[in-house]
């Protein structure tokens, strides 16, 4: 069932003293409510893994936190199963779906949406009294608020990749002070433990790179989905979250440029200038250094048809 048309909508939202009106709170704060109901059904990890994540289910685990940012004050009932929701492993099977669906934005989303909810609430309650949600039990949503963002910043691709392993595999690599590792991690003498972490929070690196022992990096550009890394051994190393090429020049490497949409790389060389595709790791063009000259920096034009060199003799070439 859809709307034939947007005034539709508007009209039946927007005049309280209409005999249709429908309030748009209440109407999400309803939607939400039906959502989380699926979401913290006893069986939905089973049905996620025998049947995958869709119709309903999807649209629950996709879109609860939107209907939530359009609540203007939740229920306390409402505000009780979110609480819930956040100290169960329903939590878990929500991401284990996120993850199947691959659209971790979902879960940016969610914290953004939660973090409104906390201010709204917040608000409410230093406005009226009693509290409607215990101090602790907020406490848990907040902390889950900057978790999901902590999560997909540090294990993001894994969950899109592997997603049951969020009910085992990933707690265990959280940090043991995370609400993640402390409600979620598997207990018991058999349980998975993890050493090496010496970090007992979250810290704001978002991503560690190596480039192998025995070389440094030299010079870094960022592309639109990948980190683009010069080493030492005169070798472009294009990185998402996992190096996903390698770019060898053959001579000593002066500089390396992306395009503005980030899907070639120019490396400029002692004796001749190539132009990569990311994707691919082939080469595109290869050309030698101006006669007699040599080049020191390069760039692409606006829309990457041509490729400027700065050459030794201050000149500017294409």
């Amino acid at each position: 069932m859809g709307l034939v048309h947007h005034t539709v909508k508007e009209f039946l939202t927007q005049k309280e003293e209409a005999e249709l009106f429908i309030d748009s709170s209440k109407a999400n704060e309803e939607i939400f409510t039906r959502c989380l109901a699926v979401l913290r059904e006893s069986g939905v990890r089973i049905r996620i893994k025998s049947q995958g994540c869709a119709g309903f289910l999807r649209y629950a685990c996709l879109s609860w936190s939107t209907h939530l940012s359009r609540v203007e004050s939740l229920g306390r009932q409402p505000l009780r199963d979110l609480s819930s929701f956040f100290q169960s492993h329903a939590i878990l099977a929500w991401i284990d779906a996120i993850g199947i669906c691959g659209n971790l934005r979902a879960l940016t989303q969610a914290s953004k949406h939660l973090t409104g909810l906390l201010e709204r609430q917040r608000t409410r309650d230093a406005e009226q009294n009693p509290i409607t949600l215990p101090l602790m039990k907020m406490a848990i949503i907040a902390s889950w608020a900057i978790e999901l963002i902590r999560i997909v910043g540090k294990l993001g691709h894994h969950i899109v990749r592997h997603s049951s392993a969020v009910h085992s595999l990933i707690p265990a690599f959280c940090p043991s002070l995370s609400i993640m590792a402390k409600q979620c991690a598997p207990k018991g003498p058999s349980a998975m433990s993890i050493t090496g972490i010496t970090n007992p929070g979250w810290d704001d690196s978002s991503a560690k790179f190596t480039v192998g022992s025995g070389t440094h990096p030299t010079e870094i550009a960022c592309l639109d989905g990948h980190f683009a890394i010069l080493t030492s051994e005169d070798v472009v190393n294009p990185w998402i979250f996992i190096m996903s090429r390698r770019f060898g020049h053959e001579y000593f490497i002066i500089a390396v440029k992306s395009n503005q949409d980030g899907d070639k790389v120019a490396t400029c060389g002692s004796q001749t200038i190539k132009v990569w595709c990311v994707a691919t790791a082939g080469v595109l063009h290869k050309l030698p250094n101006p006669l007699n000259l040599r080049a020191m920096e390069i760039c692409f034009s606006k829309h990457s048809t041509r490729v400027l060199i700065c050459c030794d003799d201050s000149s500017i070439r294409s």
